[in-house]
Order: structure tokens, then sequence, then C-alpha cells
């Protein structure tokens, strides 16, 4: 349901609804209807609560009946699944994702906010003159119906964050799972950096901080409130990683703070990839695609 279904109470909740026939065994090879039944359309104002304001509910809920009454899988929204007692009884952990939402704009940003990052933290990039021009002039279509499932343990070499102890004379930054700046929040330790080599950090708890993804070129330190990817097959560069963080940070509406991404799920996890004639991960179009994005001529 909403996340802030009860914003009004003393008690911060994740709500889910489920429903049972009493005294009823659950059927063998069944497979149970899960909604994901997040946007109602309600919006909060501060003096007047949680409402429906821009008259959307009605339309909402008629979708939502009709889904419903036909058990419909809807990418984004539902799905069925045989589960057990032993199962996760949520839809976050079965629904598809919904790749097609992908925009041009979301890795322009996902670019811009990078190199914002580099020019308030990095020393080399102080006196850089950030120009907006493409590393490359051509247009790519992204051909989502075309990727293909990997799992992440296939493509990524995942391990949970660490930090080097506080003794040393320089100040390295410590990435965890904020949303600000770079998910380091402005914080410096004074510790050598654990990290020397280029990654991908994704927050892996709490409501605000799991899933928040991004890519690390500066030597750094982490939080055990992330964990931090690394390719398998190649060395990461930053064209490939900053696709990648757009498709990861996808996923975050999976979890919460009842349900985090531990290094466990994450492995057995899906990310849809471009794939090359090989099947392998194209990551020559994931490069390629990213330097015709503007300021890609400064990364």
């Amino acid at each position: 349901m909403p996340n802030e279904l009860f914003f009004n109470s003393k008690i911060g909740v994740s709500t889910c609804i489920m429903v049972f026939i009493a005294k009823e065994k659950h059927p063998g090879n069944y497979k149970t209807y899960f909604g994901y039944w997040k946007n109602d359309g309600f919006a909060k104002r501060k003096t007047n609560g949680r409402a429906d304001y821009d008259n959307k509910w009605n339309d909402i809920k008629s979708e939502w009946l009709k889904n419903y009454r036909n058990r419909d899988g809807v990418i984004g929204h539902s799905v069925k699944k045989e589960v057990k007692a032993n199962s996760e009884w949520c839809v976050e952990a079965y629904m598809e994702t919904d790749y097609s939402i992908l925009k041009r704009d979301d890795f322009e940003n996902a670019v811009r906010e990078y190199l914002s990052f580099l020019l308030k933290y990095s020393k080399n990039a102080k006196n850089v003159n950030v120009k907006s021009e493409s590393a490359c002039s051509k247009i790519t279509d992204l051909n989502i119906s075309a990727w293909k499932g990997f799992k992440y343990k296939d493509i990524f070499n995942i391990s949970r964050g660490q930090s080097n102890p506080e003794d040393y004379k320089n100040k390295s930054l410590m990435i965890g799972a904020s949303q600000n700046e770079n998910g380091s929040n402005g914080e410096f330790i004074e510790a050598e950096p654990y990290y020397k080599k280029q990654a991908i950090t994704v927050g892996n708890g709490g409501n605000t901080g799991c899933g928040q993804t991004f890519f690390q070129s500066l030597p750094f330190n982490a939080k055990n409130t992330v964990n931090v990817l690394d390719l398998k097959s190649r060395v990461l560069n930053s064209y490939i990683a900053l696709f990648l963080i757009t498709l990861i940070r996808l996923e975050k509406y999976r979890f919460n703070f009842g349900r985090g991404w531990s290094l466990e799920r994450m492995k057995e996890d899906i990310i849809k990839l471009p794939a090359a004639p090989s099947g392998e991960p194209d990551f020559q179009f994931m490069e390629d695609y990213v330097k015709t994005l503007p300021y890609s001529s400064n990364l």
C-alpha cells in the first residue's frame, strides 16, 4: 500500500494487506495474485493532510479493481506467483521492473549529478571548464525490448562496504546510504581509503537509503550500509558505470525498512541489460550510449 497511508499516526509503517480464506489450506500449484498498490493519486498537504486533491482516485480505483478481478499480470503493478509458507509474501520480491519508463533524461541526470560531485570534491577538477558537448554526436536508440536479464552475481563482484581505521594524516570520503553528495552526505574520515579503484555503491537498507546508487571514481571508505559492486568481466569505466547506475536505481521501489537489499538477495536479483549477439552484456553499447549524452565529453 502507499508509503504514507498512516502518515498522521505516531508510528511509521510499511503497510501490506494479505487476504486469506479461514479454515482453508493454501492450495498447491496455485498462483497467488500480488498487487503493487502504491500510487493511489493522493497527495499530502501541510494543513489538510493526505487526500485526493487532484481527483485521480476514481480512475485509479477502477483500473485496480479491473486488474484484481481479472488477475492480470501487469509490469510495474502486479504479478501471479506460486508461493509457499517459507516464501516472501510481498509483491516487491516477484514483480518485474518496468524498464519502459527509462528515458534519455534519466541517463543525462546521472551524468550531471556525477560531474557536479566531481567539481566539488575532486582536486583535479577544480579548474576544469565543464563543457556541455557530448563525446559522440551519434544518437542511439535504447531498444529495451531486446535486452536480456542477468543475475547480479553473474555480472558483478558484490561485497558489503568496508572502511580502514581512523589513523591517517589525510581525509578520505566515507560513502554511506545517503541520497546526497554521491552517497557521502559530505562526510570525510581520517582513514586511508579502503577502495582505491572505481566502483558502484548501492544502499542496502532503509526507506530513503536503500537503492541509492552512485559511481565512485575517487578513493573512498564505505559503511556497511552499502553494497560495493565491481564488474567481473572487465574494468569499470565512467561511461559504463553511469549507464549501470541508472538501471540499478529503477529497483529502489522494491525496498524499505522492512525489506533491505542484502548481499544474498542482490546476488540472485535480475538486472536487464543490452545484450551482444553472443548473449553476453553489451558493455560497448553502454559506453557508446553514454558518450552521446550532453556533458559526456568531460568524463
